[in-house]
């Protein structure tokens, strides 16, 4: 409700089209979409059999009837002229994609901070690349607007924890002209519940293999496409590639196929780390050199970490 609420309040509705897809909640979420849908004309609640948030968004894109299409996870929130921006945007009719800030958050939010002008600027889709590894943009799906028509031969993965990552880069390649927008407009709440802190080793694990697949597919792409790019994206698979090699080996689980290709990632690619990067390059040294101590490091790492969440 506070979601959608920081969406209409005080704003201009008119020309606006808000999808609230339930996805096989077993809360009351379906009854508080079908109540805003009765209370407001341009609300259309839609509700589907669970199939996780990569479902959802497509099942969003296919039933949009506007030229232009923006997501919001029903945890956050968007500033409160999100509407009257998003509007402006649009009539720039020569931009396919616009980028903008986002903040996180755990209970209060300070709007201040996007009550300004817009801020546009023209960017390459080599600095739109680029982008994908600054943390204000990143490569999220919630905090951009895109024409729908992107959307044509591009679906977001089923059944993966970083369906974004997977998906991101691909809109940007086939876009005619970004914009990138200096401006925090959405706010994400980090979820205590979420897969993240979870204390289920194997949904950890699962999680860190998809990251890791999907850094490694980014890197191969910008290899091929967008080289100046390729080093900072090669950092994120060598930190998801230590992050799920490790987890792997102190809860002594399967080493599988996408375990063995992160070893050998780290392996073949530590020596090409920048100076700046030396943290890394030190710990990937020590899980390669001397792997029980790291385990025991890394280990005791975990166990610290866990009581402090408790």
């Amino acid at each position: 409700m506070d979601c959608v609420k920081s969406i209409i309040d005080n704003q201009d509705m008119e020309g606006v089209e808000i999808l609230l897809i339930d996805d096989g909640s077993s809360d009351k979420s379906g009854c508080i979409c079908d109540k805003l849908a009765e209370d407001y004309s341009y609300i259309k609640a839609y509700h589907k059999k669970n199939g996780g948030l990569s479902s959802a968004r497509n099942a969003g894109i296919d039933l949009a009837e506007g030229k232009w299409i923006t997501f919001i996870d029903s945890d956050d929130l968007v500033s409160k002229k999100y509407i009257q921006y998003i509007k402006a945007m649009s009539k720039l009719t020569n931009y396919d994609v616009f980028i903008y800030k986002h903040i996180n958050f755990r209970e209060k939010i300070n709007n201040s901070m996007s009550n300004t002008n817009i801020k546009l600027k023209n960017i390459t889709k080599e600095q739109a690349m680029y982008t994908l590894h600054v943390d204000e943009y990143g490569n999220y799906a919630w905090n951009k607007l895109y024409k729908k028509f992107l959307f044509d031969n591009i679906k977001y993965p089923l059944q993966k924890t970083y369906e974004d990552i997977f998906t991101t880069y691909k809109l940007y390649d086939i876009a005619n002209k970004i914009a990138l927008i200096d401006n925090f407009l959405y706010y994400y709440r980090q979820r205590p519940g979420s897969i993240v802190y979870s204390k289920d080793i194997s949904k950890k694990i699962n999680m860190f293999k998809d990251r890791y697949i999907a850094e490694k597919e980014l890197n191969d792409f910008f290899a091929k496409e967008y080289p100046s790019c390729q080093k900072q994206s090669e950092v994120d698979v060598l930190r998801y590639s230590l992050v799920l090699c490790t987890y792997v080996d102190i809860y002594d689980r399967e080493k599988d196929k996408v375990y063995n290709q992160a070893k050998h990632f780290l392996e073949s690619h530590v020596f090409s780390l920048k100076s700046n990067k030396i943290k890394l390059e030190f710990l990937i040294l020590l899980y390669k050199k001397l792997p029980r101590l790291y385990q025991l490091s890394m280990g005791r790492m975990l166990k610290l970490r866990n009581r402090k969440k408790k």
